[in-house]
């Protein structure tokens, strides 16, 4: 199996490999017009497969996030209630069961995180693990919190609300930087299909219009040439769109 489609259900596997082959036919087609030319470019179809699959792990990262935010309040205010951390632990798996049903990917880490701490292992270990296997950097730094601060003895109540604070900041300026590009991204995506569109309109209205860059060396060369600049161009657009918080 490609590393780049490890971690994924079966459906989500399909769906990658499934636009990956559709760009290459799609590219191949309008291109070239030939068979042999669509499979010299299976490497862009791996290429946008492993994309598809990077962009699925980062929506799911993203719900991963929200998910990880409403339990970290559920352990804040389980805490202050009086809860020790082990046992809000506990609670706020029961409140995420309600909020996102037990098949969700936070339920399924809390229930790991109470299993782990029923069967003697540290808490601190299981938060590690837990950081490791999401990949995401607010579940990292969580984890380095909880460790500093019951290495050190620390107010653990203070230490929460501090932590809430800055997630919430950080969620609210992702939200908004979202929300400022999230119809450029839209606009992106219909402009990389604009061009197949008015290719597609021009050889239904003139059959036969472009019959002269394809079958031929300099036709080739120069369809090679605009393949080149559509994909340099849709890699600037999507770079530009690319913003890290």
């Amino acid at each position: 199996m490609p590393v780049c489609l490890q971690g994924l259900t079966i459906k989500e596997k399909v769906l990658c490999v499934a636009e990956g082959c559709l760009v290459c036919v799609i590219l191949g087609y309008f291109f070239y017009k030939s068979v042999i030319w669509t499979i010299a470019m299976l490497p862009i179809a791996i290429i946008v497969t492993r994309k598809k699959a990077i962009e699925i792990r980062e929506i799911k990262k993203g719900n991963m996030l929200n998910q990880f935010r409403e339990m970290v309040d559920s352990i804040n205010g389980s805490i202050q209630a009086g809860y020790s951390l082990e046992n809000a632990f506990e609670s706020a798996g029961k409140d995420m069961a309600v909020l996102y049903g037990r098949d969700s990917g936070i339920v399924k880490e809390v229930i790991i995180i109470n299993k782990g701490i029923v069967n003697g292992g540290s808490l601190t270990d299981l938060l590690d693990a837990f950081a490791d296997r999401s990949g995401i950097d607010e579940i990292v730094s969580f984890a380095e919190i909880i460790a500093v601060g019951k290495m050190s003895g620390g107010n653990i109540t203070a230490i929460m609300e501090a932590y809430v604070k800055m997630i919430d900041e950080k969620l609210e300026v992702k939200q908004e930087i979202e929300t400022m590009i999230s119809a450029r991204k839209y606009e992106q995506k219909i402009m990389n299909v604009v061009p197949f569109i008015i290719l597609a309109y021009m050889e239904l209205t003139n059959p036969g219009i472009f019959s002269m860059l394809y079958h031929n060396l300099f036709g080739n060369i120069i369809m090679t040439i605009c393949l080149i600049l559509y994909i340099t161009a849709i890699n600037m657009a999507e770079k530009i769109m690319k913003i890290e918080v």
